[in-house]
């Protein structure tokens, strides 16, 4: 009995961690995609679109649309600075956080056109947010920009 209290523990620790990091995930390209203060269709779709890359389809479209929308929710109800001390809550290590600021990156140069002010901010921000110094993070971008570029 004991033992099958801990097994349904451990799942349902792991269903929250995997919960937690999509919302994360969902959360950087989010954040990338309102740093001008609003997000289009186009920049939603875009979000959609690079979390369904990363994770590989193991998530459908509408499940990713579904927890976009309640990322926008919460970015309006909570604001900016509540959804970003959330991303290294919800990333739980060095690798998800990389992952996540990916995430970010590729929404940034998904329409090719990306400048210094509000999105630049915004990825100082996320960057920041997800304990990922400056050389780090360029690295990451310019993985991004390989693929996305």
């Amino acid at each position: 009995m004991f033992k099958r209290r801990e097994r349904k523990r451990a799942m349902e620790r792991q269903i929250e961690l995997t919960a937690m990091t999509l919302q994360g995930l969902v959360d950087a390209g989010v954040l990338m995609a309102a740093a001008d203060g609003e997000i289009t269709a186009d920049e939603y779709d875009q979000v959609a679109d690079v979390i369904s890359g990363f994770l590989d389809g193991q998530v459908s479209n509408k499940q990713v649309r579904a927890i976009i929308s309640e990322s926008v929710e919460m970015l309006v109800d909570q604001g900016v600075d509540a959804r970003l001390e959330a991303l290294n809550a919800n990333l739980v290590t060095e690798d998800l956080r990389e992952v996540a600021f990916q995430v970010a990156c590729a929404v940034l140069v998904a329409d090719g056109e990306y400048g210094e002010d509000d999105e630049g901010e915004a990825y100082e921000a996320i960057a920041e947010a997800l304990e990922i110094d400056e050389d780090r993070a360029q690295e990451l971008f310019d993985e991004v920009g390989t693929i996305y570029g």
